[in-house]
């Protein structure tokens, strides 16, 4: 894959990893009580831009397709899931909530994710840059669920194998 050279070069800096991690270890620490591990499972769930691949499917029903891949994953319903995605709707979630402790971006501790979002004008954070996190969470995750087609998904595999693999700083 041609990707795959480029990939090597081009990594998080170390800043924006550790803020990722950090807002990991704050939300296990701020959450103790009820998720006592620090350890969670991850999902990418790419929706928007594929609709052209659902064709003639409902968002209930790719949603549906989406969740019923997770439900069959044989995930700890015990551990949270952390779910990236471009959903919009959250109601599509719904009985993945039902199953899991779903978390999202909203739910890490809002005073880091605020400092990150000073970095750029006015206080606002592009969507690209959110999703930079987003990877950065999924990789911490004991299992990651991608979605295929994504290079979103890929990004988070990568940073997986070649960050631990090959001890890419």
């Amino acid at each position: 894959r041609v990707m795959l050279p480029v990939r090597k070069c081009i990594r998080f800096s170390p800043w924006l990893r550790s803020k990722a991690v950090g807002m990991v270890d704050l939300f296990f620490k701020l959450n103790a009580d009820k998720f006592p591990v620090k350890q969670f499972n991850a999902i990418h769930v790419r929706m928007g831009d594929y609709k052209w691949r659902w064709e003639g499917s409902s968002d209930y029903q790719r949603a549906k397709t989406i969740v019923t891949k997770v439900m069959g994953e044989g995930l700890d319903p015990k551990i949270p899931l952390y779910l990236a995605s471009d959903e919009p709707n959250s109601a599509m979630f719904n009985e993945l909530k039902r199953k899991f402790s779903v978390l999202t971006m909203r739910d890490l501790p809002r005073n880091l994710i605020e400092s990150y979002m000073k970095l750029f004008p006015e206080g606002r954070i592009r969507g690209d840059m959110l999703g930079v996190l987003d990877q950065l969470i999924c990789a911490q995750a004991k299992v990651f669920i991608p979605t295929k087609w994504s290079t979103f998904s890929e990004n988070i595999d990568f940073i997986n194998t070649f960050y631990d693999e090959f001890g890419i700083p």
